[in-house]
C-alpha cells in the first residue's frame, strides 16, 4: 500500500504544467463553495454530498467544513483500500476547501447584510447564473485531473466492481446523500437535481478547453 502511494504521488507530480493545475484545481474548489454559498441563500436547494452534509451539521452541531472534512476522510480511507489511483493532491483540495470555503463565504454574507434571498425574477436569475458558475467551477476542478473527491471516487469504483452502467450508480449514490440530509432537515430543491444531471455533460466540455491549455491534446 504504501509503495502504492508513493508511487501515485510521483506520478502526480511529474504531470506537464503542474503548478497551472494545481491553480486551476484550487481556484474550482474556490468557486464550488461561492456558488454554492450564494445557491443555498435562494433556498433552491444544495448538491446531493452538501444536503447530506447540511443535515449533518444541523443535527451535530459542527461546522458544514468540518462535517465534509470528517465525512470526507472515512470516504478517504476506503479509497485507499478500493482504488487508490483516483487520490492526488487535488483530493485534499476537495476534502479541505469545499465546505469550508461554504463556510467562509456563509460568514462574508452576513457581514454584507446578504442574509435572504431577494425577491422577484431575480431570485431565478442568480439561480440560473450560480447554476452555471457552481458547474463550471466543478468541470474546472475535474479537468485539472489532479485526483478525485472521494465522495466521486465511490460511486466509479461501484460502478467498476458490479458492473452496473456509472450513470446509475451515481443517480443512486447521488439519491442516499440526498435522502440521508432530507431525513436530517436539510433543504432539497432544484439545484440537488441541477447539479446530479448536469456535472458531468459540463465536466466533459470544460475537459476538452483544459487539455487544450495543458497542451494534453
Amino acid at each position: 500500500m504504501k509503495q502504492k502511494l508513493l508511487e501515485l504521488i510521483h506520478a502526480t507530480t511529474k504531470k506537464n504544467k503542474l503548478p497551472l493545475r494545481i491553480l486551476l484545481a484550487a481556484l474550482g474548489v474556490l468557486t464550488m463553495g461561492f456558488g454554492m454559498s450564494v445557491l443555498e441563500k435562494l433556498n433552491f436547494g444544495t448538491d446531493p454530498f452538501t444536503c447530506m452534509n447540511n443535515g449533518i451539521s444541523m443535527v451535530s452541531g459542527i461546522s458544514l467544513g468540518t462535517v465534509a472534512l470528517l465525512v470526507s476522510a472515512v470516504l478517504f480511507v476506503v479509497v485507499i483500500f478500493t482504488d487508490i489511483s483516483s487520490i492526488g493532491i487535488g483530493t485534499l483540495f476537495n476534502m479541505v476547501g469545499f465546505g469550508y470555503s461554504i463556510d467562509l463565504f456563509r460568514f462574508v454574507w452576513v457581514h454584507v447584510g446578504f442574509t435572504e434571498a431577494p425577491a422577484g425574477a431575480m431570485r431565478y436569475v442568480l439561480l440560473v447564473v450560480m447554476l452555471i458558475v457552481f458547474i463550471l467551477a466543478v468541470s474546472l476542478y475535474l479537468a485539472a485531473d489532479l485526483g478525485s473527491a472521494p465522495y466521486d471516487a465511490m460511486p466509479v469504483y461501484i460502478a467498476k466492481k458490479s458492473g452496473i452502467r456509472f450513470v446509475f450508480v451515481r443517480m443512486a449514490w447521488d439519491l442516499c446523500a440526498v435522502l440521508i440530509g432530507f431525513l436530517l432537515g436539510s433543504a432539497v430543491g432544484v439545484t440537488t437535481l441541477v447539479c446530479a444531471l448536469l456535472v458531468g455533460p459540463a465536466a466533459a466540455v470544460v475537459q476538452k478547453g483544459v487539455d487544450k491549455l495543458l497542451g494534453t491534446v
